[in-house]
Order: structure tokens, then sequence, then C-alpha cells
């Protein structure tokens, strides 16, 4: 009799335990929705690539601006969109430069990633110059 309630109580330990889990993962994943969505629809072109400069992650603001709705992630930079693979190579890291795409001005900035990942590994930021 001590044995079932002694396993009865770890029974519900662990129906808790994998309850809280299943509450955490399900924040979690609504938590990364939101960051997707914020990241997507951000007013900046946002574009990540990984350590062969393809491009791995590409927002709404960046498709517009380079008017890139067939750029299938996984595409090399340089061939998709030459003119940003050009200043990811001329302007050094965390500096600004200013770009012009269309009619519009920008500001071109780059950063390497801290964390390491294989999927990214720079993101570059362009954000129009308002004078």
């Amino acid at each position: 009799q001590t044995s079932n309630q002694e396993l009865a109580s770890a029974n519900r330990r662990l129906s808790d335990f994998i309850e809280h889990k299943q509450q955490q993962f399900s924040l979690s994943a609504t938590n990364l929705d939101v960051v997707l969505d914020v990241l997507r629809y951000i007013p900046c072109a946002l574009i990540g690539l990984d350590q062969s400069t393809h491009v791995s992650f590409i927002n709404e603001k960046a498709v517009e601006l380079f008017n890139t709705n067939q750029i299938i992630l996984g595409e090399g930079l340089k061939r998709v969109i030459p003119v940003l693979y050009e200043h990811l190579v001329n302007v050094p890291e965390n500096e600004s430069k200013e770009l012009i795409v269309g009619n519009k001005k920008l500001n071109f900035y780059w950063a390497t990633m801290d964390v390491s990942s294989t999927v990214l590994d720079k993101i570059m930021i362009l954000k129009e110059a308002f004078e």
C-alpha cells in the first residue's frame, strides 16, 4: 500500500512537471512567433547571412526595397543582390555607409552575430536616411 501511495505521488509530480514544461514550451513558441513577426515587419530592411554569405533571412522591407520576390533562402548574396555584397566586402563591420537604392537614400550597416550558429552569421540592416 505504501509503495502504491509513493508511486501515485511520483506520478502526480511527473504529471505536474510535464504540464509545466508544456506550458513553458507553448510560451516559448508564442514568443518566437512574436519575435519573427517583429523582424519580418520592422520598418528597416534586414537580411541575415550564413557563413558563406548565403541569404538565411530576409524581411518584408528588404523584399520590397530590392524588389526581390523571387529570392530563395540559401541563395548567394553576390548573385541575388550584388550591390549589398559589394558593401559587405568593402564597408568595415559596425561602420555605417550611405547607399542609394532606386530613389531611396539608405544607411547600410552590418555586424557579425555574437552567437555561434550555422544558420545566421551576419546581419545587414538598411534604414532610410532622413535629412
